[in-house]
């Protein structure tokens, strides 16, 4: 039986380790019109790189319906070369003979030049302006690029098909396959609890453990966790406790749980003693609630699930590519991020209808908090142009007291009284973040100036409370992993506990929490 197109492409995926593998897989598998006798990108198209760049641009195939630009540089992040590449390119400045591209007609291959990373990229929107840049890509050795070859790169076959290409960077496809497998596994999962009685006690006890297996697939790509060696952490604990006949979930799960992620013991000396290495590998201690000894039913044997359930949801999770990067509402990565985790809420959560429970898109989020951020500023400044080029815009230029803002910022307290999944704190957060980088724009912003702020922000300014347990426990695992995503190094920092940000109540019966008299009820 011959290989299907996903197979081919993911074949010639793995051999791309240098220039001539990249071309094999575009003339090979992608069928783009590349000679047999290319052996370099220099063959194919024209040089654009501009004076002084950070990159090397070149158009590649010219004459297609799309412009298709390769874009070389030393670091895999190109998201900020690629919006000044775009200005270029549907308003040339340089050359008036030169084309002018539609945004939308674009493609972009973006490579490190030891070809450790390739990304593909495109701007989609209305205007240039406002396009929204999604991308997808890979790295050498990577393992989790069934995503990438099944709903990516096929979308990019030849001929160049301006609609069809444009399906490559959709990131809903990604999304609506990923929770319909996601919501089969949890229910299959959930039926194979035993210990924990039948309703919204095992429905809360299985989404808690797939939160906390969701949390471990995300930092997995932080490399911050490896057993005996092996970064593929969940699954090379799984095969050891498999080969060993052992019970998955209070042999090995538990030990990393609530005996590395968090500290069951009272001294932090014994979270590295060899007996417990040797169980559940080298994991950092990151606190935080997420794995707490919540209940009964996490004491060691209190709820079994067989491996085979296991094994369904590693086979899941590896099915797919996790990024670490949350989309923002100008830029996408096509792959499962933690902003998505959002859509696991409404996925699985009973009686939306009833209870309201709606997914809200991020852009909608980004305007609501944009907007309550300019009537919050107003009376500090009293200019409602300069507060909307700098809430809008990030441009802080017109404001004559910037300090005064910095501090309004800093003090402001957001609560949203029915928080849900947490879209409205995690925009908030990001808005926050936006707004106080652009008033230190002359100031280096590397990864620790964001985790340190992202920090702050979730300490001092957000709040949230929601009627259902489920919505919390996810809004707490997006802020948890807003703060993974930006953490530098090989040794985090204990993430921050959210048990008295992040509240289960009745924003509406519930007794007013200012009724002094009444406080110790």
């Amino acid at each position: 039986m011959p290989p299907t197109l996903a197979e081919r492409i993911q074949k010639a995926v793995s051999r791309v380790t240098d220039q001539a593998g990249l071309l094999e897989l575009l003339r090979d598998a992608l069928e783009w019109p590349i000679p047999e006798d290319a052996t370099a990108f220099e063959d194919l198209g024209y040089d654009w790189t501009e004076p002084e760049s950070q990159v090397e641009v070149r158009q590649l195939l010219p004459g297609q319906p799309w412009g298709i630009f390769l874009v070389v540089g030393s670091k895999p992040t190109f998201r900020t070369e690629l919006r000044k590449i775009l200005r270029r390119l549907v308003s040339n400045r340089r050359d008036a003979a030169l084309p002018q591209w539609k945004h939308e007609n674009l493609l972009f291959l973006c490579i490190t030049k030891d070809h450790n990373s390739i990304t593909f990229a495109h701007f989609k929107g209305e205007t240039a302006a406002s396009a929204r840049l999604a991308l997808f890509g890979w790295l050498q050795h990577d393992l989790h690029i069934h995503t990438l070859c099944k709903h990516n790169l096929p979308a990019l076959v030849w001929p160049a098909d301006t609609t069809r290409w444009s399906a490559a960077f959709d990131v809903e496809a990604v999304t609506k396959s990923f929770f319909k497998e996601y919501k089969e596994v949890f229910d299959l999962v959930e039926g194979k609890v035993k210990g924990v009685p039948k309703g919204d006690a095992r429905r809360l006890y299985t989404q808690r453990l797939f939160n906390r297996l969701l949390f471990l697939y995300f930092i997995q790509r932080k490399n911050w966790l490896d057993f005996h060696g092996d970064k593929r952490y969940l699954r090379a604990l799984f095969t050891a406790a498999v080969a060993a006949k052992e019970d998955f979930l209070n042999e090995r799960l538990y030990w990393a749980f609530f005996y590395g992620l968090n500290n069951g013991m009272e001294d932090r000396e014994s979270h590295s003693v060899e007996e417990l290495v040797e169980r559940r590998g080298n994991v950092k201690f990151l606190n935080g609630g997420l794995f707490d000894l919540e209940s009964d039913f996490d004491v060691q044997h209190a709820v079994t699930i067989d491996n085979a359930a296991f094994g369904k949801v590693l086979d899941l999770f590896e099915k797919y590519n996790f990024t670490v990067a949350e989309s923002t509402p100008l830029d996408v990565e096509v792959a499962v991020d933690p902003e998505m985790l959002g859509k696991v809420f409404e996925e699985l959560v009973t009686g939306r209808h009833e209870s309201g429970s709606y997914y809200t898109p991020r852009p909608i989020v980004s305007f609501m908090c944009r907007e309550a951020l300019k009537y919050y500023l107003l009376p500090t400044v009293n200019d409602e142009p300069a507060i909307a080029k700098f809430v809008d815009d990030g441009d802080p230029s017109a404001l004559t007291a910037p300090e005064i803002v910095l501090a309004a910022l800093k003090r402001v307290k957001v609560c949203d009284p029915a928080c849900g999944s947490g879209a409205y704190l995690l925009g908030m957060m990001q808005e926050l973040l936006r707004l106080r980088e652009a008033l230190f724009a002359r100031h280096s912003r590397d990864h620790k100036n964001i985790y340190d702020r992202k920090l702050e922000i979730i300490q001092n300014n957000l709040y949230g409370v929601d009627l259902d347990e489920f919505a919390t426990n996810i809004a707490k695992l997006r802020l948890w992993l807003s703060l993974a995503v930006d953490y530098v190094g090989t040794k985090p920092e204990p993430l921050p506990n959210l048990d008295f940000k992040i509240e289960q109540g009745d924003s509406l019966t519930a007794p007013d929490p200012q009724d002094m008299s009444n406080m110790f009820r």
